[in-house]
């Protein structure tokens, strides 16, 4: 017999909503390449860079390599679009753009054109290289840089820069290149100040990891010892024959 005391059946809840998908991750960047495609310099019959062809990744290191003269230097502002009269091209994930080269290619401590002179104090250097970058300059701020700098004892602001140890020049020229972040870095002949390949290849490999692509020369003999770490590895030459410049 049915009463008023029935209990009315549970209510169900509802079933949950079905989970959405996780958004896939975005893909990551593809790395800005540079390629310089056949640049040569030369005056009148006479080859002062030869044809040289080599690609620079975001990232990763390129060694160029060639017997230790000019031919360096006038790879670098070739390579930084900084150099008229230039044979061949210089591109940028595939196109040619002088004022982006410009802008995103920082020369490191290029003998003749960034080599500060040797007798400039360590903070005058830090000093200008703060500004350019738009940052403050002021002395105490050149002493709390180079205090997070970590560049060792050696490297204090009364110091000349032509004292600096070798590899601890190049430590400080490349990280001051890199307050104005470039996308890529060209450092020239560093061994010539005395540091050995190992020291200086490190400094490079560091702003590789940072995310710069980076150009260094180097010499035969210097490159032997490092050829083998490098992404990538170019020869600055050879030089055209006679025959050839009059073709």
């Amino acid at each position: 017999m049915d009463t008023d005391d029935t209990p009315a059946e549970a209510e169900q809840d509802p079933a949950p909503p079905a989970a959405e998908p996780e958004p896939e991750p975005a893909p990551a960047p593809e790395p800005v390449r540079l390629e310089a495609r056949g640049v040569a310099i030369r005056r009148r019959r006479a080859w002062l860079l030869p044809a040289t062809s080599l690609e620079v990744v975001q990232g990763e290191v390129t060694l160029a390599v060639g017997d230790p003269d000019d031919r360096h230097a006038l790879l670098a502002l070739a390579v930084a679009g900084r150099l008229a009269g230039v044979e061949g091209e210089v591109v940028v994930d595939g196109a040619a753009d002088a004022r982006r080269l410009q802008h995103e290619v920082a020369l490191v401590d290029v003998v003749g054109v960034t080599a500060p002179e040797p007798v400039l104090p360590v903070r005058a250097v830090v000093g200008e290289d703060l500004a350019m970058a738009g940052r403050r300059a002021w002395p105490r701020d050149v002493v709390a840089w180079l205090a997070d700098a970590g560049l060792g004892p050696d490297v204090d602001g009364d110091a000349q820069v032509g004292d600096l140890e070798p590899v601890a020049r190049v430590s400080l020229m490349t990280r001051l290149a890199l307050l104005r972040e470039p996308t890529f870095l060209v450092l020239a002949l560093p061994e010539r100040h005395g540091a050995l390949p190992d020291g200086w290849w490190q400094v490079v490999a560091d702003a590789a990891t940072a995310g710069a692509g980076v150009l260094v020369t180097a010499s035969p003999t210097a490159a032997s010892h490092v050829a083998d770490r490098a992404d990538r590895t170019a020869t600055i030459g050879p030089r055209p024959t006679d025959q050839e410049v009059s073709a």
